[in-house]
């Protein structure tokens, strides 16, 4: 699945990492804000290394572990809503109970980076630069907690 692809690649772990990490700040060289994050094929001539843009803004940096995170926000979303309330506490699918959490913690991380931490940066610089992969990423990952909120209101995952 995408969650496995995530927590087991290093290279992903590190771009996931690097998207919801709350301690880059705005003037760190690696800081991007979440909703101006862009992602470009391997094949643009915006990139021709994974980790090296042909030009030096951050933000045109391609990110495996982004395009991920977002693929697994919408299908954890979906399988949320389709699942049982038992297949997930007795048999615990789509995913264990403890990957829930950390599936929690990131989403946690992602949305109090962009809601917060990004929202203070861009009313310092008064401007507001939006990307559709960085807003989708981020209404993707909104949608996933609520129905995590949802399922857990119905019946607690974190005991």
């Amino acid at each position: 699945t995408t969650w496995s692809i995530l927590i087991s690649d290093q290279i992903c772990m590190h771009d996931v990492n690097s998207i919801v990490d709350i301690s880059i700040t705005s003037s760190s060289s690696s800081y991007c804000p979440v909703r101006s994050m862009q992602i470009f094929p391997l094949c643009s001539s915006h990139t021709h290394n994974h980790h090296q843009a042909t030009t030096s803004n951050v933000t045109t940096r391609y990110k495996t572990g982004g395009a991920l995170l977002s693929l697994f926000a919408h299908c954890l979303s979906h399988v949320l809503v389709i699942t049982d309330d038992a297949e997930i506490h007795e048999l615990n699918e789509p995913l264990p109970k403890h990957q829930l959490l950390r599936c929690m913690t990131v989403f946690k991380q992602l949305l109090y980076k962009s809601c917060v931490l990004d929202e203070q940066t861009q009313r310092k610089r008064s401007t507001h630069e939006s990307n559709c992969f960085g807003t989708a990423l981020l209404q993707s990952s909104i949608n996933t907690m609520m129905d995590l909120y949802n399922r857990s209101s119905r019946r607690p995952l974190c005991t």
